[in-house]
């Protein structure tokens, strides 16, 4: 409307009914000199609905009579539809927050806790009610809050999003391991003003990880205390890990230094059986051992009696070569030894049967 066309409308007529009847309810308390704002839908010249929020209060003559009203009023309709939008984008993470197992909180930049998700109840036995107003770091183990109430929350501050794991307190005193994913949040004029963080717990994978590394420390000491050799080596040849008795085996001074030797020009002293055992293993078909003739550091040959398998990767290709080796050089050796003893024992039999006969030669007749 121009200015002179909308005088002498009566104003409530341009309201929608609904607010129309709520705002004439309202009057009363301007007539008794209390001012008074409203959120009112009114009706455009051309038809269309706006959104006005309108402040009205009494004008009064010198005896102090109310003779009017002066109504301030201002276009609402795009801020009441972000608004709008703001609170069912908040509603929509709100639902997303509250169906999820991780706990969702949101905080202020002091780090006073100002939404804690539903989810928290059942992994720290807290209620949301009990968490919030309260500080959040107060959940953290001592020796964990260094790094989340320092260098994690400055991170966060720089607009990093690190992902920090610590142990959180539970309601009963026990702590759990979890791990926490933080976000700057910043309001309308980007101005940092709150902190959204995502919290999983992860106390199982830690028990897992925990077990895993026991069980390798348990492994590793057994292969460093195993008599035979060990080993694990690259297809290409070279050793990736070697346990002592392979060091003691092959007469090196360390792991370290058997680990620079070149497989095929250092250790066989015939490169085509290695060729051989890797063939065999790549058909399927092998014997459980190898026997092989490696090289010590000081050149001398030794006999060695091998099992090994191949490590693959997801798409079937060696990784690398696990072994274990055992020096057979002095079983070997014993073994021919007890061999030729054997045969010289049937040898003086039969040599002494015929000096019998000779010595006999008309036993016969």
């Amino acid at each position: 409307y121009a200015p002179d066309d909308i005088l002498g409308i009566e104003w409530w007529t341009l309201l929608d009914a609904s607010d129309a009847e709520r705002v004439l309810q309202s009057v009363q308390s301007v007539r008794e000199r209390q001012p008074l704002t409203e959120t009112v839908r009114v009706r455009r010249k051309d038809g269309t609905w706006i959104w006005l929020e309108a402040r009205a209060d009494a004008v009064l003559d010198e005896d102090g009579s109310v003779v009017g009203y002066r109504i301030t009023a201002r276009d609402f309709t795009e801020h009441r539809a972000a608004g709008l939008a703001l609170t069912e984008s908040e509603a929509k993470y709100r639902l997303l927050a509250e169906s999820i197992d991780d706990i969702v909180c949101l905080q202020d930049l002091d780090g006073t806790a100002l939404y804690y998700s539903a989810s928290t109840e059942k992994a720290l036995g807290f209620t949301p009610a009990e968490l919030v107003g309260k500080d959040v770091f107060a959940l953290t183990h001592p020796d964990d809050l260094a790094t989340l109430a320092g260098d994690a929350y400055l991170a966060v501050l720089r607009g990093e999003t690190p992902l920090v794991e610590w142990r959180c307190l539970r309601k009963d005193g026990t702590y759990i391991w979890v791990e926490t994913h933080t976000t700057l949040l910043r309001n309308e004029a980007g101005v940092p003003d709150r902190l959204l963080s995502v919290t999983r717990d992860i106390e199982g994978r830690k028990q897992a990880q925990e077990a895993l590394r026991q069980s390798e420390e348990r492994m590793r000491a057994l292969v460093a205390r195993a008599a035979y050799g060990i080993y694990r080596a690259t297809p290409d040849g070279r050793f990736l890990d070697v346990n002592p008795a392979l060091v003691a085996m092959l007469g090196y001074e360390s792991a370290a230094e058997l680990l620079g030797i070149d497989i095929i020009r250092d250790l066989y002293v015939d490169i085509e059986e290695r060729h051989h055992w890797i063939a065999a293993i790549e058909t399927g078909a092998h014997p459980e051992w190898f026997d092989l003739t490696w090289r010590r550091k000081d050149g001398t040959p030794i006999a060695v009696r091998l099992s090994a398998r191949a490590a693959r990767d997801g798409h079937g290709e060696v990784v690398w070569y696990e072994g274990i080796a055992e020096n057979v050089t002095e079983r070997l050796r014993r073994e021919a030894v007890v061999r030729r003893a054997e045969r010289m024992a049937s040898l003086g039999h039969t040599l002494a049967g015929v000096a019998h006969e000779l010595n006999n030669p008309l036993a016969a007749i």
